[in-house]
């Protein structure tokens, strides 16, 4: 499979591409990021609540009483999390992915260790429901706390941010899409969005938008 390097504004039709399991990875240098994802109907409005797929989600791929219940028998959720002697529903919430309402949308794990980071979203787009027409998927600053004598964090302390698409069943890169525009002031960033169009054919558009306020505010827009 080919990998393409796409710029703002330009679309990427994913027609006729192994998409029952698709990866979208963020990589960047600098501040913490959390990826999310806003699962939109025609009216580019959230649908259910549990279609906002985010780190604070209560909805996630499991229920605490299933993840005690895998901790109990298992020690642990997954090969890649850690071993639990106590499971609270603070572990449940770090170690059991956000989900989407329909299941299709698992929401992102960071990997925060070394200079370089990266988060990924796990999509199966053969199982998005058909009222969802549009995925948003958005980038927002971790933890922004900072006393009044120090600059506020934005978008100017992160480098190097690209977002790539991987074919999950084939771990392939698809297509890159790397960040070129430098915020100054913004807080939450709108990468891209997958897009159903006509015939049910998905395409990757790439948006860079980018936003003041939390990542909250911004859910505010969608509902």
């Amino acid at each position: 499979m080919a990998n393409r390097n796409v710029t703002k504004g330009e679309v990427f039709d994913l027609n006729g591409m192994e998409l029952n399991k698709l990866q979208i990875r963020l990589v960047w240098k600098g501040h913490d990021v959390d990826l999310s994802a806003f699962l939109l109907g025609s009216n580019r409005e959230l649908i259910r609540n549990e279609d906002f797929v985010h780190f604070n989600s209560l909805k996630r791929e499991c229920t605490y009483q299933e993840y005690k219940q895998i901790i109990k028998q298992q020690g642990r959720l997954h090969k890649n999390t850690q071993i639990r002697k106590n499971p609270t529903a603070i572990t449940w919430m770090m170690d059991a992915r956000p989900m989407s309402h329909d299941g299709s949308v698992l929401g992102a794990q960071s990997d925060l260790c070394g200079t370089d980071k990266n988060s990924a979203i796990d999509v199966s787009i053969d199982a998005v429901r058909p009222d969802i027409h549009e995925i948003l998927l958005v980038v927002s600053l971790y933890n922004v706390s900072v006393s009044s004598f120090s600059e506020p964090i934005t978008f100017s302390d992160i480098e190097q941010l690209s977002l790539v698409l991987i074919s999950g069943k084939e771990q392939e890169e698809i297509l890159r899409y790397k960040v070129e525009e430098r915020f100054k002031h913004e807080t939450v960033v709108e990468v891209a969005r997958l897009a159903c169009g006509k015939a049910g054919r998905w395409v990757f558009n790439a948006v860079c938008e980018g936003y003041n306020g939390d990542l909250r505010s911004f859910a505010d827009l969608y509902v």
